[in-house]
């Protein structure tokens, strides 16, 4: 069951040993707990490149992967201390990165909470970047309508 009455916040920063980026995106979409899984999706807009892509992110104790599809599509897979080869469309063609999670942190509830993770990720296992991603889930504290 998708309810889409979440606050989703992402922060994530990105540096490949000569500069550093960062994005913060704040946006509306959906949070669901599903026996032992999370499920976080939203869409993304133009203002990051990623026309009308949705983006999955399934957490479970083990992994968290990391799905977007429509304008862009990738599949990342994070788990602590592997690493796994994972699709990514660039735009101009598709590349297979070496993605290897160096932290995970969950404090997700059945109400939301926080996500952290970090890893590097390596193109033709030639460092390219080291990431930190914070995404904050909230219920969305909509006032009716009508009263």
């Amino acid at each position: 069951m998708k309810n889409n009455n979440y606050i989703i916040e992402v922060v994530g920063s990105q540096n490949d040993g000569v500069s550093e980026d960062e994005i913060k995106l704040t946006t509306t979409g959906s949070f669901v707990k599903d026996h032992e899984n999370y499920y976080i999706s939203y869409l993304e807009g133009d203002d990051f490149g990623a026309q009308d892509t949705t983006t999955t992110v399934h957490i479970n104790s083990e992994k968290i992967n990391i799905i977007r599809d429509g304008g862009v599509k990738s599949k990342l897979t994070l788990q602590k201390g592997k690493r796994h080869l994972c699709a990514y469309e660039t735009g101009v063609g598709h590349l297979m990165v070496g993605i290897c999670a160096e932290n995970i942190n969950s404090e997700l509830n059945a109400e939301g909470g926080n996500l952290y993770f970090s890893y590097a990720m390596d193109i033709n296992s030639e460092f390219a970047s080291t990431n930190h991603i914070h995404i904050r889930v909230r219920p969305s504290k909509r006032e009716p309508v009508f009263s």
